[in-house]
C-alpha cells in the first residue's frame, strides 16, 4: 500500500492479498502461515526490512514449520548497530553477514537475486488467483 515495494516481471499485475504482520515474524498471527498451508506452498523467499531481526526471525519460524527457505540477501535491508557493552559499531554488511552465516545450511539456502531467479527459471509459479 505504501508504494515502496514493487511486484517483480513474474508477479501478477493486481495482487489483491494482504497480510498484516504485528510480530517479528511474518508467519504467525498474520493468517499467512494458514493460507500458505491451504494453498500447498513449501517454498518461501525471504527478503525484506531488518535482515538481523525480522527477515532472520521469519526464516528461522517458518524453517520451523517445516518450510523450504530461499534466503535473499542482498534483498534485505538493514542499519549500522552499536553493541551496548562494547561500544562497536557494526556495519550493515557486517550485520548482512552474521545473518547468512547463522543461517545458512541450518534453515536456509543463501541466494543472490540471480542466483534465486536461476533456480526457480523453469518452475511455474501458482498465483493466489488461480
Amino acid at each position: 500500500a505504501s508504494g515502496h515495494a514493487v511486484a517483480m516481471d513474474f508477479m501478477p499485475a493486481s495482487i489483491n492479498l494482504s497480510f498484516e504482520k504485528t510480530v517479528h515474524n511474518a508467519l504467525t498471527e498474520s493468517g499467512l502461515s494458514e493460507w500458505l498451508c491451504k494453498h500447498n506452498v513449501r517454498n518461501i523467499i525471504i527478503s525484506g526490512i531488518r535482515s538481523e531481526q525480522c527477515c532472520e526471525t521469519t526464516t528461522r519460524v517458518a524453517a520451523d514449520f517445516g518450510y523450504k527457505l530461499n534466503f535473499i540477501t542482498e534483498a534485505t535491508l538493514t542499519f549500522p548497530m552499536q553493541h551496548k557493552s562494547s561500544g562497536h559499531i557494526f556495519t550493515s554488511d557486517e550485520i548482512k553477514q552474521k545473518t547468512e552465516l547463522v543461517l545458512q545450511d541450518r534453515f536456509a539456502e543463501i541466494h543472490t537475486v540471480s542466483s534465486i531467479l536461476e533456480k526457480f527459471h523453469n518452475t511455474s509459479i501458482i498465483h493466489a488467483s488461480e
